[in-house]
């Protein structure tokens, strides 16, 4: 994703309009420009909707692991009072 990115930039740059073009290459350095543009932004999205699904499975993860904590706590704590409440 990196390079794409750094490619994208690059092309974006390399058609600075510097020097006077024909009306088709300045048409192909709009056309580039754009794509350039819509390329850095499509990484952007995608490495941003990586990031949020990484966020959101990690703390479903975490929240699951503390309901499960509490309840073996509670579990125990029940069949312990439930042991001295049965003298068996």
């Amino acid at each position: 994703m990196l390079s794409l990115s750094l490619n994208a930039m690059q092309v974006a740059l390399a058609v600075q309009p510097s020097v006077k073009f024909e009306r088709p290459w300045m048409a192909f350095a709009q056309v580039s420009r754009s794509f350039s543009m819509f390329t850095l932004v499509c990484v952007v999205l995608i490495t941003l909707v990586l990031f949020l699904m990484f966020a959101f499975l990690s703390l479903r993860e975490v929240v699951n692991a503390v309901k499960d904590l509490r309840r073996q706590k509670t579990f125990k704590t029940r069949r312990d009072v439930k042991q001295m409440n049965d003298p068996d």
